[in-house]
């Protein structure tokens, strides 16, 4: 993987993750997902190279509704991965990353 590629095994990956590695403590980080938005635009152009590498995640090839599907594509998949972990007997945790306190996983 080079430095401008961009992979996210965690949004195709999370099944083989956990039978990979089942004691695992896992923590989604939480933002809400127009704040995630806003700063992808600012980080370097992350919004591009996301949608360059995880195009298969989107609905459609306008760019013009990069930000509008990005912010459905984290929703589903702060979902799925509350959906997931809520069948698994598993260490998880949801992490609201601008609100809660490091105790909440410090703890886990």
């Amino acid at each position: 993987v080079g430095p401008k590629e961009n992979v996210w095994p965690q949004m195709d990956y999370l099944n083989e993750i956990y039978e990979e590695y089942p004691n695992a403590v896992y923590i989604l980080n939480y933002r809400k997902p127009e704040r995630i938005a806003k700063s992808f635009r600012k980080w370097g152009d992350l919004m591009t190279r996301f949608r360059k590498y995880n195009s298969h995640l989107f609905l459609d090839n306008n760019e013009e509704n990069n930000e509008f599907e990005f912010e459905g594509i984290v929703h589903s998949h702060f979902e799925n991965v509350n959906g997931f972990f809520s069948e698994k007997d598993a260490k998880f945790v949801v992490y609201d990353i601008e609100n809660d306190e490091l105790e909440k996983i410090s703890n886990t």
